[in-house]
Formats: structure tokens, sequence, C-alpha cells
């Protein structure tokens, strides 16, 4: 197996669906997911530090992975029985699991982002169809400076060198959505981040304008 590499950090994505696992034989599920490890739900106690084999399937792809338990805690149930969450660090992992693993988060982004997509094809507020179709559009770039995020807005759509830009009317929980991304993301999934951003602009200023009609 190979040794996880923690330099190659991804943001965390909580599973629209608790996906079926086995944590050292027992059954458990996958509620979240990231580059650096998993958080499970299971009826069965871990103890803070013990090396967990779990195996799961997303899309067809077997993933199989070690993680040491870092921490587990207890929720009750509505019927009175224990659950256990626990939080894994992945320590080792096969080539292809990881291959699998980025591809379930990078296809999180993708999907976020199609959703916004989708949301803003519907129809525009009455007051927007007053607007001109020459008033420029208006762009916030959010860059990622020593730690910490800038917003800056512009007329210019061009994406930043550290960050991301979007339409300034983007919504909060998508803007942070975004950064939280990004904060944890390698290089790639970053360089994907604005991608996807840049490809966002472009379809939101590819639909026809409603024109006004009295």
């Amino acid at each position: 197996m190979e040794t996880y590499s923690r330099e190659r950090r991804i943001e965390r994505v909580t599973l629209q669906q608790p996906v079926p696992a086995k944590a050292d034989g027992e059954r458990a599920y996958v509620v979240d997911a990231s580059m650096r490890g998993v958080r499970l739900s299971h009826t069965g106690l871990l103890p803070q530090g013990k090396q967990c084999g779990v195996t799961f399937e997303w899309d067809g792809r077997p993933i199989e992975l070690v993680g040491q338990v870092r921490w587990t805690r207890a929720q009750r149930t509505p019927s009175n029985r224990n659950v256990y969450l626990s939080g894994l660090e992945i320590t080792n992992i096969k080539f292809d699991s990881e291959a699998a693993l980025r591809r379930l988060v990078e296809a999180f982004v993708e999907r976020a982002l199609d959703e916004r997509k989708a949301n803003a094809r519907g129809i525009p507020p009455v007051a927007a169809t007053h607007l001109s179709s020459e008033t420029p559009e208006l762009f916030a770039r959010h860059e990622w400076i020593d730690g910490m995020w800038r917003k800056t807005l512009s007329s210019d759509s061009s994406q930043p060198r550290s960050g991301f830009t979007v339409l300034s009317n983007e919504s909060r929980h998508q803007v942070l959505m975004l950064q939280s991304a990004y904060e944890v993301a390698d290089e790639g999934l970053q360089n994907l981040i604005r991608r996807l951003a840049s490809m966002s602009i472009a379809d939101d200023a590819s639909m026809p304008a409603r024109r006004y009609k009295p």
C-alpha cells in the first residue's frame, strides 16, 4: 500500500446519503470524506488511536484505506440507542482508491456549481428585467492571501492567481463553500475551482436576458 501524502489536502464533503462501509469488518456508514480522512457512523466503539481498515464503494469504484481514529463521540438516536461518530485520519491508501476518493470530492464541487447554475436559469426577479442589457456585470474577486480572504468588487471577470472570481450576486452559502474547499485544496483542485467559477460566469453571460414589456 502507498503511504498517503499529507500534502494533498482537499475539502471534506458531506455525502447526501451515508454510504455503507466496513470498519475492521464491522458495519459502518461513511457520512463525509476528504483526501485526509473520513467520518464514520457506527454502533461499535472504536478506541481513539486505533488503526482501522475501512472499505466502501462510490460510483461503482471500491475504496480501501487504513485510518487512525482521531476522535469518537456518542449520539443518542430517537430509539435511545447509542450511535457513534468517529473521525479517521488516512494513514495508508491504495493508488486506485486514492484516485476514486479524489473523484468523489471533485464531483461534489462540480455538482454544487452545477446546482448554482441551474438555479440561475430560473426566471429572474421582475426588477432585473428593467435593466439595460448594456449595464456592465459586477464581479466579486475573492483572493486567498496570507491565510485570509480579501473580497474586491470589479467589472473584471478574470480569475486571480490565488482564489476565484464569481458574480457579485453569488449567494453567501456558495461563496463560503468555495472558500472552504479552496483553503484545504491542493493545486489541482484549486485550478478546478477557478475553471468552474469561470465557466459559471460564462454560462450566466450566455443566458438571454428577458425584455421588459409594459
